[in-house]
């Protein structure tokens, strides 16, 4: 009657322009049913009204679209990330629905479901994304129970055992296997200063802000010259890190400011021009234009989402084709001599944002952790966050000269920038995680 289709399902479907999307109304076994619902939901979307539903016919997939209808307004209203965002999507849509089915009607819904659902996910990822997993549909479960009026759910199944997070000493195991089998997912100082000696701006200036400061792809994407006060006697990154609203600060080393100023006095002709005047500020621009780091977020004219947000990324390809190159040029030294290659930089589970686990690592030996969560842009201790409103220069500059000396081999004296060569006879200072030196966690 209302031109609807069949999907394979088991529920019939209109597909409606965005914002809206693909609806589904009924179930195969009664046709006019289905005729009803969707007349009933043209009507209520017609008043601007929600649409009342028996709750005994409430089906899980009409749940999950509320919920995230929900959370697009917070993400709409900056309440959320958009990782956060997305992170609802891959939960509560993407796998929810797909292992218990859409049609599934919550007051049919038992522990049973959850813990099917638990299983399948159990077997797919670790026990940390796992968690994370069940965490997210778990929000989901209570705010159909607690928050809307009526509910959605009637039974508090949030609560189920279920949903349950992964142990902690199961995760450490599953850690340490994995690094047994890979490898632990962060850089040797000797290896981040042949990474250094082979690359070239505008990645040498990543990586040393990576390295000097804990800086990941986002922060670097988006770094602004307004960040980095050059002209001080010891120059400073200041800004606030926009993904949790906190204060990062960090002193910066004299090669990165070298590879930073390289960069800017760089002709006219090799740099290229940003394509959005928002983004005239900005270090890094690829040779399109681009931030090395944006999000693409489509809209209709009434400001409604349509689809998801997407991640354009540009640095981790361009580094691990660095590695790459790195490592076919060392294999084919090393055959000309006759020596054994040294170990690949290419190696699972290691990208762009272990040169942030190295930072801490060697960080985390001088023993000022608050100054280095400052430096990383990570919250401080405790109650501190409430009470440690300012962080005096010196205990940033301790701890980037403490880093400076572990990767660089080098001392803080006046007029001390050079990188050493790899080839230089001296005794190497060994970093965090190598034979001899402080080992940690990332």
């Amino acid at each position: 009657m209302y031109g609807l289709k069949a999907h394979n399902n088991g529920k019939f479907y209109k597909y409606f322009p965005p914002p809206v999307g693909t609806k589904y109304f009924g179930s195969w076994d009664d046709p006019e049913g289905a005729d009803r619902e969707y007349a009933r939901w043209v009507e209520a979307q017609r008043a601007g009204v929600p649409v009342v539903t028996d709750p005994s016919e409430i089906t899980l997939a009409e749940v999950a679209d509320r919920f995230i209808s929900f959370q697009e307004g917070r993400y709409n209203a900056g309440e959320i990330e958009e990782g956060q965002f997305k992170a609802y999507q891959e939960a509560c849509v993407d796998n929810l629905l797909l292992i218990l089915g859409g049609t599934t009607r919550v007051v049919e819904m038992t522990g049973h479901d959850l813990e099917r659902f638990r299983k399948v996910i159990r077997g797919r990822v670790g026990g940390h994304q796992t968690t994370k997993f069940l965490g997210n549909v778990k929000a989901m479960l209570r705010w159909a129970h607690e928050q809307v009026r009526p509910p959605l759910i009637s039974v508090p199944l949030h609560r189920d055992n279920a949903l349950r997070r992964v142990g902690a000493k199961e995760i450490r195991r599953e850690q340490r296997e994995r690094h047994q089998k890979h490898g632990k997912p962060y850089f040797k100082a000797s290896e981040v200063r042949v990474i250094l000696e082979r690359a070239t701006n505008p990645l040498r200036a990543m990586v040393l802000l990576a390295v000097n400061a804990g800086l990941g792809q986002r922060d670097i994407g988006e770094l602004e010259w307004s960040f980095l006060k050059l002209k001080r006697k010891r120059p400073l990154l200041d800004y606030v890190r926009k993904k949790y609203e906190l204060q990062r600060q960090a002193t910066l080393w004299p090669e990165t400011i070298a590879a930073l100023v390289e960069l800017r006095d760089a002709p006219a002709a090799r740099r290229a021009k940003p394509l959005d005047p928002d983004h005239a500020d900005r270090v890094f621009i690829t040779r399109w234009g681009r931030p090395y780091w944006y999000q693409i977020v489509r809209r209709t004219a009434e400001g409604a989402l349509v689809g998801r947000p997407k991640k354009i990324e540009a640095i981790s390809a361009q580094f691990t084709k660095l590695l790459k190159r790195i490592d076919s040029e060392r294999a084919a030294e090393a055959e000309k001599t006759g020596e054994a290659p040294p170990p690949p930089l290419v190696r699972h589970g290691r990208n762009f944002r272990a040169f942030r686990r190295t930072f801490s690592t060697i960080a985390d030996a001088q023993g000022d952790r608050n100054a280095k969560r400052r430096i990383m842009g990570q919250q401080l201790e405790a109650m501190d966050p409430h009470y440690v409103l300012e962080m005096p220069s010196r205990r940033l500059v301790k701890v980037t000269d403490y880093v400076r000396r572990r990767i660089l081999r080098v001392r803080p004296e006046r007029g001390e920038t050079r990188i050493p060569s790899s080839e230089s006879t001296a005794p190497e200072t060994r970093a965090a995680g190598e034979p001899g030196g402080q080992s940690g966690t990332a």
